[in-house]
């Protein structure tokens, strides 16, 4: 079994669903701000080589942390 000696820290577990949400939140935010910007070949031209790994990994390690 086990046992925290402080158990603020086990509630500080319920940050990681929080940060996921507002993650998804973001995601959501700024595909709508893309499509209101210019046109998806628009977009291809101005961003060619935008990463998607790249901000998941942010978030994994965020969580991590």
């Amino acid at each position: 079994m086990l046992v925290f000696e402080e158990e603020i820290y086990f509630w500080l577990f319920l940050v990681i669903p929080v940060i996921l949400v507002l993650f998804i939140f973001l995601l959501i935010w700024k595909r709508k701000a893309r499509k209101s910007f210019a046109s998806d070949e628009l977009l291809q031209k101005l961003a060619p080589n935008k990463s998607n790994f790249k901000p998941i990994l942010k978030l994994i390690l965020v969580c991590l942390a």
